[in-house]
């Protein structure tokens, strides 16, 4: 009786923890998919700053459900307080830091348009 208990037992948590991974899974599928859609949803946005916006806030969102450290934009200043460059995030992956700039642009990116960005790093 003992035996047959004990496995019952195990097999409870066999089956709770597989429930567990794929509620997890389920979960994980689900911000993908709201994810998806708010990226489909920018194809449909004529206003490039809202477009640009969104999409900043898309990849972050992505960023964070994968799990990798984001620093959302921000701007860097003069002493005096002016802006000199806007960035448009930082993040972190396996202890290394990468500077995140976000372009939506109709046509492939020639290396002039590109170059200030390669110079700044």
């Amino acid at each position: 009786m003992r035996m047959s208990q004990a496995h019952d037992e195990e097999r409870a948590a066999r089956i709770k923890a597989r429930t567990s991974e794929l509620e997890r899974l389920a979960r994980r599928k689900a911000r993908f998919q709201a994810l998806r859609d708010r990226l489909n949803d920018l194809f449909n946005e004529d206003d490039p700053r809202k477009r640009g916006t969104a999409l900043e806030g898309v990849l972050n969102d992505l960023f964070a459900t994968e799990g990798i450290l984001i620093r959302e934009s921000f701007t860097l200043r003069s002493e005096e307080g002016h802006p000199l460059e806007q960035i448009d995030g930082a993040l972190e992956v396996d202890g290394s830091a990468y500077l995140v700039e976000i372009k939506w642009w109709g046509e492939p990116v020639e290396i002039n348009a590109m170059s200030p960005h390669l110079v700044r790093v």
